[in-house]
């Protein structure tokens, strides 16, 4: 059996909220009616084959054994206490212009679509419903950050509290295989989960991959359609185009970031699904997250926790092992958790 990774809210009915979310709004139970036809199955069906190749072209990367999550002291001490990540809703990560770049992105790819497809056809006419609609940030999608290099000093000083912080690497296969456990298996389950993806990602900086995998997911909708479809199936499909566009914004990212080599969690749910939120403050505003979930009982594949180069080294390896030792954390696999001390010889400032 496994952790929720959004648990049913104490107002929920019995029985309802299986999966990933307290129960369905009213909008997922009429969908709910319509996924028994062919049309709406076939739909959903499609949305996790989307999806699985997203997944599929990350699992693809072997050469990355671990990778590192950096954070501040508060968040050292809330995954190892709970063994949950904490994923922030993407519309409020410190760069919004990723979102920007997707959503540009696709509308490129459609327009593209338009000018070079016959009038009448299915793909102008897909295209250009999709166009029309312009949500391709509709989904909500959540993500966890992490990097494929240790101690890194563009890292520390953007998500590492400046220096002052820890980098935690987990073992990037066991999250993976953790992580699988967690998506849905068929389409009705996607559908009652309200969710499209649960992945662990390689974010993509090349721009003939991004447009490649944007026009994957654009043909395999269009195959669902046939001359004379009616106006709601087309409108399904520029919605899971919306989805997909969505959840894309959290894996693609412009060239110019490449030598950060990011991979994220990425938790992508349709419109209408309703999360357990939580809330932490910044300078900025109020940034709302979730948790992922694992497997009960079991424990994050923690191999390594690097300490901040602005850190007291020695005093700050002595709370660390305690730390881990209060959370069950001291010795999880084959070996210990390595606590080692920044090599970076510089004082960080603000």
């Amino acid at each position: 059996q496994h952790v929720r990774p959004w648990p049913v809210g104490a107002g929920a009915e019995a029985g309802v909220g299986r999966g990933l979310i307290p129960g369905r709004s009213p909008e997922l139970e009429r969908m709910a009616v319509e996924v028994s036809d062919g049309f709406g199955s076939r739909l959903r069906a499609a949305q996790l084959e989307v999806s699985s190749a997203s997944a599929a072209d990350a699992r693809g990367a072997t050469d990355v054994p671990v990778i590192y999550h950096y954070t501040d002291p508060k968040g050292l001490i809330g995954i190892l206490s709970d063994s949950r990540l904490w994923a922030t809703d993407v519309s409020f990560l410190n760069d919004s212009s990723e979102l920007r770049y997707a959503a540009e992105l696709q509308q490129e790819i459609l327009e593209e679509i338009v000018n070079e497809s016959p009038d009448g056809s299915l793909q102008r006419n897909l295209a250009v419903k999709a166009l029309e609609d312009r949500s391709f940030l509709g989904g909500k999608t959540y993500v966890v950050c992490f990097c494929a290099k240790d101690d890194l000093l563009t890292q520390w000083k953007a998500y590492g509290s400046s220096g002052s912080g820890f980098s935690i690497g987990f073992d990037r296969g066991k999250l993976q295989s953790m992580l699988a456990e967690l998506a849905p298996t068929d389409h009705s389950d996607a559908l009652w989960m309200g969710m499209i993806e649960v992945a662990l990602a390689q974010v993509r900086y090349s721009r003939r991959d991004q447009e490649r995998a944007l026009r994957r997911a654009f043909d395999r909708y269009v195959a669902l359609l046939s001359v004379g479809s009616p106006e709601f199936e087309i409108k399904k499909c520029a919605d899971a185009i919306a989805n997909n566009a969505s959840a894309s914004a959290s894996r693609f990212k412009h060239p110019a970031f490449a030598s950060e080599k990011e991979w994220r969690i990425v938790i992508s749910t349709s419109a209408f699904s309703n999360p357990e939120l939580f809330f932490r403050s910044s300078s900025r505003t109020v940034i709302p997250y979730t948790k992922t979930g694992i497997k009960e009982g079991s424990k994050l594949p923690v191999v390594s926790i690097t300490i901040g180069p602005t850190l007291e080294q020695e005093l700050s390896k002595r709370s660390v092992l305690d730390l881990l030792a209060a959370t069950d954390y001291l010795d999880i696999g084959e070996k210990a958790v390595d606590i080692r001390a920044s090599k970076i010889p510089l004082t960080l400032t603000d």
